[in-house]
């Protein structure tokens, strides 16, 4: 069965329009740009968008057209032991508290992490950045 693929920038993309009006301007006081506000708040969206992609892969040969939260879902009754009918409540606005442990510990691959260096390299949130991604940010 052929894995499900991933459009890493489009992924990025999406994650940090929804952000556009998320940072107020109340912030300007501490004189970060919008864009580095609003990529600091993209990063949670876009992990969970990956961790989401590595399950739907980890378990494409289960079941033909897996969707990112039927994996979740899977992944959360495997580790919970939780019934299906207590799975199958949870709904996508769910799924950054259930798997906050996971997200955490999280590694984003050179190929993840690729739009956000693209995006925030350079800004006043780089630095930031860097200390919160537990992944290898070398080139």
């Amino acid at each position: 069965m052929k894995e499900p693929s991933i459009n890493y920038t489009a992924a990025w993309r999406l994650v940090f329009n929804a952000q556009k009006h998320g940072p107020d301007e109340a912030n300007l006081a501490n004189r970060e740009s919008f864009e580095s506000r609003a990529i600091k708040a993209a990063l949670g969206p876009y992990k969970l968008a990956c961790f989401l992609h590595r399950l739907r892969c980890r378990y494409s040969g289960v079941r033909q057209e897996m969707t990112d939260l039927e994996a979740a879902q899977l992944y959360l009754l495997n580790k919970h032991n939780w019934t299906c009918g207590k799975v199958l409540t949870i709904k996508e606005v769910h799924l950054s508290t259930l798997l906050q442990e996971e997200l955490l510990k999280f590694r984003l691959s050179q190929d993840e992490l690729a739009p956000v260096r693209s995006a925030a390299e350079g800004l006043q949130c780089w630095p930031d950045l860097l200390q919160e991604l537990p992944c290898d940010t070398t080139p």
